[in-house]
């Protein structure tokens, strides 16, 4: 039980938990650990909405995807490990000075946080929240200041954003001159 509450500790942004998990080296399989528990949880929570929307308006025809229970897992974990190489080079551009491992272990631990993450509004919420400790995270366990740390994983978001509106922009006009 104790890595599951660092894991809450750490969502709420408890400075002293992040940087004692970065450098503990049993939570390096934890890290590992509940973004797959993540998937498979959050993976059953959306096919269990998925039936129940089915059943409640056939007419929308929803697919029910078992495979989901099998690939939801490992893309959390994947996408954990995305998310971590993308932001512990970032930390490294702005002077970060803690190691790879030591992040991975905390945004693998935050990860709990998304457990809910397929509800709409909750999704949004955590979305948000994610970005706050994730700013602590890059904050505590590559020592950075704040506002380092606060650039380090905005900017991933905003260019992500940015890619998201060209790409709806090239729809648009493409739907626009087949429409003419």
């Amino acid at each position: 039980m104790g890595y599951l509450k660092s894991a809450l500790e750490i969502i709420i942004c408890n400075e002293k938990i992040i940087s004692k998990i970065s450098n503990d080296k049993n939570a390096t399989k934890w890290a590992i650990l509940i973004p797959i528990l993540v998937g498979i949880v959050s993976s059953i929570i959306g096919l269990l909405a998925n039936l129940l929307l089915s059943s409640i308006a056939p007419e929308l025809n929803t697919t029910t995807n078992y495979l989901l229970i099998l690939s939801y897992p490992i893309t959390t974990l994947i996408m954990v490990l995305i998310w971590t190489t993308i932001i512990w080079i970032l930390s490294k551009l702005f002077r970060g000075k803690g190691t790879f491992i030591g992040l991975f272990r905390n945004f693998g631990l935050s990860s709990i946080l998304f457990i809910f993450g397929a509800v709409p509004i909750v999704g949004l919420l955590t979305g948000v929240w994610g970005v706050v400790t994730s700013i602590f995270i890059v904050k505590s366990s590559q020592k950075l200041s704040g506002g380092k740390a606060t650039l380090v994983v905005l900017i991933p978001i905003i260019l992500l954003f940015l890619l998201y509106a060209i790409i709806f922009a090239f729809l648009v006009s493409s739907m626009a001159q087949l429409i003419q």
